[in-house]
C-alpha cells in the first residue's frame, strides 16, 4: 500500500475547517439565568391628591426589559379597577391616572407586571392595595389655612412645670364662736405648697370637623400647711401620678372645643378625673381659653388665659387659674394670677417663662407661682 502524503495546501484546508470548532469550544459559558439581577422597581408612594386632578405616580424601574407590561392598578372609593400604563420619563417611569378617575375620598392602587401566571406585584396588591386620601379642592385649600397658623407644623411635644406657694392664712383651732382667742391660730408662710408637671404629645389632623388629640402624663406632689411648725393634717401629704386624653372638635374656623378624660392613682387609691376646654379665636396665635378639671379627691381646677402673638416670635399671656388643689375638701380655695411670656426660635423650638400671685382664701398675705414650659413643634 503507498502512504498517503498531504501537501501544504491539504493541511491548509483542514485547519481552517477545525477552527469553527475550536471557537466554539472556547466561549465561556452562558450565566445563570438564577444568578442574573432581577429586575427591581422603586416606588416612593404618594399620599393624598385632589379631586379632578391628574395624579402622576412614578417608579425607578430596572431591567424593566424583562418584565413586559409594568402597570398601575387603581381604583377610586369602591369603583372598579383600572390600569395605566408605565412610560419612560427620563430616568423614570410614569403612571397618570386622569383627573375623572380621582374623586373624592379615597384611591387605591398597586403596581404590577405579567399576566396570568407570570402576573408580580412589586408595590402592593389588589388584595391589600395603597390608599390615598383625595380632598376636594375646597377641603384641601381649608386644610392649608388651618395648617398655616400653625406654620406649617402638625405635631408637638411639650413639657411643663409650675410651683406654687401660698402666704400665711386663719385656722379654725376650735373657738366656740368668731372672735374666739382660740381661732388666733395661722399657717407658716408658704408652708402650703404644691408642685406639678405635665408632658403631652398633640398631633394636629385639622379635618373637616376634629382638630386635634392630644395624650400625655403628669405628676402633683404638695405639702399639708403647717402651723407653727407642726403639719395641719394627719396622713400622706397629697399627690398625684396621672394620664390623660384630649379630643378637640372645630366646629368654625375660631371655636374649638375639647373633652379629656384623666386617670391616676394618688395615696388614697386609684383617681379618676374629666375636663372640658374651650379656645375662641385663632387657636395658633390670639385667643381666649377655657379649661376645667375635675379630679377624683385632688380638686377642681379652672383656668382662664388670653393669649397673645401681636409680637414677633414673642408669645405672651395673662390669665387666672381657680382652684382648690392639692386636696378637695381641705384646700382653701384659690385664686391664682399669672403672666407667660416667651420666645418661639427657628426650627420649632418655644420656650416661656411664667410668673404670678397665689392667694388662698383667708389669706393674710400673698404668696407666689412660678413656671416654664418647653415646646417644640414639628
Amino acid at each position: 500500500m503507498r502512504p498517503v502524503i498531504f501537501s501544504a495546501a491539504t493541511w491548509s484546508i483542514l485547519m481552517l475547517l477545525a477552527l469553527p470548532a475550536l471557537a466554539q469550544d472556547d466561549q465561556p459559558e452562558a450565566p445563570d439565568a438564577d444568578l442574573a439581577p432581577a429586575a427591581t422597581v422603586l416606588h416612593a408612594p404618594r399620599h393624598h391628591a385632589v379631586a379632578g386632578e391628574a395624579l402622576t405616580v412614578r417608579a425607578r424601574i430596572g431591567k424593566d426589559w424583562s418584565l413586559g407590561e409594568v402597570r398601575l392598578r387603581y381604583r377610586s372609593n369602591d369603583g372598579p379597577w383600572a390600569s395605566a400604563p408605565f412610560t419612560r420619563s427620563g430616568n423614570t417611569f410614569e403612571a397618570v391616572v386622569p383627573g375623572h378617575a380621582v374623586r373624592t375620598g379615597q384611591l387605591a392602587y398597586t403596581i404590577e407586571s405579567g399576566e396570568g401566571a407570570t402576573a408580580r406585584a412589586h408595590f402592593a396588591s389588589i388584595e391589600h392595595p395603597h390608599i390615598i386620601a383625595v380632598a376636594s379642592t375646597a377641603e384641601l385649600d381649608r386644610e392649608l389655612v388651618r395648617l398655616a397658623r400653625y406654620h406649617g407644623k402638625r405635631g408637638r411635644i411639650l413639657a411643663r412645670g409650675e410651683v406654687f406657694a401660698y402666704g400665711a392664712r386663719l385656722v379654725d383651732e376650735g373657738g366656740d364662736f368668731p372672735g374666739d382667742p382660740r381661732n388666733d391660730g395661722q399657717t407658716d408662710r408658704y408652708s402650703d405648697r404644691y408642685w406639678r408637671t405635665e408632658v403631652e404629645y398633640t398631633y394636629r389632623t385639622l379635618g373637616e370637623f376634629l382638630h386635634d388629640f392630644r395624650f400625655g402624663i403628669g405628676l402633683m406632689r404638695a405639702d399639708w400647711p403647717t402651723v407653727d411648725g407642726e403639719s395641719q393634717y394627719a396622713g400622706d401629704s397629697p399627690g398625684i401620678n396621672y394620664g390623660f386624653g384630649e379630643v378637640n372638635l372645630e366646629f368654625t374656623d375660631w371655636l374649638v372645643v375639647g373633652g379629656r378624660i384623666l386617670l391616676g392613682a394618688s395615696a388614697e387609691g386609684f383617681v379618676g378625673g374629666v375636663g372640658a376646654v374651650g379656645r375662641l379665636g385663632n387657636p395658633g396665635g390670639t385667643h381666649f381659653a377655657a379649661q376645667v378639671d375635675f379630679i377624683g379627691d385632688i380638686g377642681t381646677r379652672t383656668d382662664l388665659r388670653l393669649h397673645w402673638d401681636t409680637v414677633p416670635r414673642v408669645p405672651m399671656a395673662l390669665g387666672i387659674e381657680l382652684t382648690n388643689w392639692p386636696s378637695d375638701g381641705r384646700s382653701a380655695d384659690a385664686a391664682n394670677l399669672s403672666f407667660d411670656l416667651g420666645y418661639a426660635f427657628e426650627g420649632g423650638l418655644t420656650l416661656m417663662g411664667r410668673v404670678g400671685s397665689a392667694k388662698r382664701s383667708a389669706s393674710l398675705d400673698g404668696g407666689f407661682q412660678l413656671g416654664m414650659t418647653a415646646a417644640y413643634e414639628f
